[in-house]
């Protein structure tokens, strides 16, 4: 067990590294007022009494990018910091739909990866990165993943999705944790 428990920490260690700049953006703080993708925290979103948000999401869909990315030696960069932006437009503002209700939220899979895809770009991330968040949610979206970076980010959010659904990403995703306090430490 000690040898897995180095490596995690030694993963956990280089993730960190590849996304920390990116802590203290107030949308990626934001994210943690929003539910994730289990039923029970969308019906809970009125109450604000859900387990597990939004940011929650992103950090675990960002280190599957980087661990898929790493054992096909794709740039775990690229992949982590994508991952990290994905969702980060569904706190922008603007969204008709989600203006008049906001638990419609889950209506804006039809355009918050155009938002989250502009942030990335404002901010400075790479093509790859901006291409492979505005392509995350095919078949809603109608821009199909082109690259390996982009088929890796639409898998891995489908996957942690599906695993928020049904509760295993608390057993996952532990690790994580510690990060996200250091995010919500940047509260202004």
């Amino acid at each position: 067990m000690e040898i897995i428990d180095g490596y995690a920490g030694m993963v956990s260690e280089r993730y960190r590294e590849l996304v920390e700049d990116l802590f203290g953006l107030s949308e990626l703080k934001k994210l943690d007022e929003l539910p994730s993708h289990t039923i029970t925290d969308v019906l809970r979103m009125r109450k604000r009494s859900y387990k597990r948000s939004m940011l929650d999401h992103t950090l675990s869909v960002s280190k599957t990018c980087y661990l898929i990315g790493e054992k096909l030696k794709l740039n775990v960069r690229e992949l982590a910091r994508a991952g990290l932006l994905h969702d980060i437009g569904f706190v922008v503002k603007g969204c008709k739909i989600c203006e008049i209700d906001p638990i419609s939220l889950y209506s804006c899979g039809f355009c918050h990866h155009r938002s989250s895809a502009r942030i990335a770009r404002e901010i400075g991330e790479k093509d790859t990165v901006v291409n492979a968040i505005r392509s995350h949610m095919f078949p809603l979206c109608l821009n199909p993943p082109m690259s390996k970076e982009s088929i890796v980010l639409w898998f891995a959010d489908k996957l942690c999705a599906l695993t928020d659904f049904i509760f295993l990403n608390r057993i996952f995703f532990r690790d994580l944790e510690p990060i996200k306090e250091e995010i919500l430490k940047f509260r202004e």
